[in-house]
């Protein structure tokens, strides 16, 4: 399976520890910023992307010494440098893209890097799109029934997105439910855990945001 690791140049503090979802195989590119995230944890991008307005002449130097594909873009553009990180990953024919460093800061890059990773995940519904912190893990799920694991992140909660869910049926966690109604406007799917090695979400019609935690 292609997994393809995204990190951007959001706050250091709010990045996912890169090297629990790296391995030899998994392809890693950095946008702007991201690109010195991953060398300060020993990881050199397959691909560099982005207009680097953030980075300094000194650590532009240093980009160029210590990395190789490196696509500068102008800083007046159409897309986000995130953006064109995720274009570059469909290259890659992915099954898994996860995406780091875009919580945190700017609530409004959040909600459109969000809003991008929904319409990915609609428009390649094979492909798992998730969105991962220091703290939370983000992705959505479509209707049908979905496996889930358990993770670093002991708390898993769901949110009806672009329209109520009619009918959630969830096995494997505390709280279980059969047919459940979850309105958009609803904050009561959150916070359950997980019961068993494993656990499924059914529903047939809508999306479901879920987040996975950890204190």
């Amino acid at each position: 399976m292609t997994r393809v690791v995204i990190c951007a140049g959001g706050p250091v503090e709010e990045l996912c520890d890169l090297l629990s979802y790296v391995d030899k195989e998994t392809i890693v590119i950095g946008a702007d910023r991201g690109v010195l995230y991953c060398l300060a944890q020993g990881i050199t991008p397959h691909d560099s992307i982005g207009d680097f307005d953030s980075v300094t002449p000194e650590e532009w130097q240093q980009l160029k010494q210590t990395t190789t594909n490196i696509t500068r873009y102008p800083a007046e553009k159409d897309e986000t440098d995130t953006n064109l990180a995720l274009q570059k990953a469909l290259q890659y024919n992915p099954m898994e893209v996860m995406v780091t460093g875009v919580t945190g800061g700017r609530l409004d890059h959040y909600e459109a890097v969000l809003r991008k990773i929904y319409a990915l995940q609609l428009q390649f519904p094979h492909v798992i799109w998730r969105i991962v912190a220091k703290h939370n893990e983000v992705r959505f799920l479509l209707p049908g029934t979905t496996h889930i694991k358990p993770s670093k992140f002991p708390y898993v909660s769901f949110f009806a997105y672009g329209g109520d869910v009619q009918d959630v049926t969830i096995r494997g966690l505390k709280y279980e439910t059969t047919n459940e109604r979850m309105p958009m406007t609803s904050g009561l799917f959150t916070s359950n855990e997980f019961i068993a090695s494993s656990a499924t979400v059914t529903f047939h019609q809508q999306t479901i945001l879920m987040i996975m935690s950890g204190d």
